[in-house]
């Protein structure tokens, strides 16, 4: 799926993990030599995919998007970063693993 595709379904409350997730492989210029899968995939912006007790609201799946068409970096990083901070605290408070441990990483 791409990235994309799995935004749309996580801003209509479905978490879905991208195992399709490829990233670019670029030469010394900058031009793309290929494109290749990425280790683990990628989880939704609040891990919920992974961790469903970390969703957001429906407002803040809303604000984040809202963030990432409008190119806000600063406000779409400080969210994400949120979202890493409560997947931590959930898996220290026991939670099986964290996204990255089922991932492969």
């Amino acid at each position: 799926m791409t990235e994309e595709e799995q935004m749309n379904l996580w801003l209509d409350g479905r978490s879905v993990h991208n195992h399709d997730k490829t990233r670019n492989v670029l030469d010394d210029d900058g031009n793309v030599l290929r494109k290749e899968k990425v280790k683990g995939g990628e989880c939704c912006p609040d891990f919920s995919c992974c961790m469903p007790d970390l969703k957001w609201s429906d407002s803040k799946r809303r604000e984040y998007v809202r963030h990432v068409a409008t190119h806000n970096d600063k406000a779409k990083s400080k969210m994400l970063g949120e979202g890493f901070a409560a997947m931590l605290k959930a898996t220290s408070r026991g939670h099986h693993s964290t996204p990255l441990e089922t991932s492969g990483f």
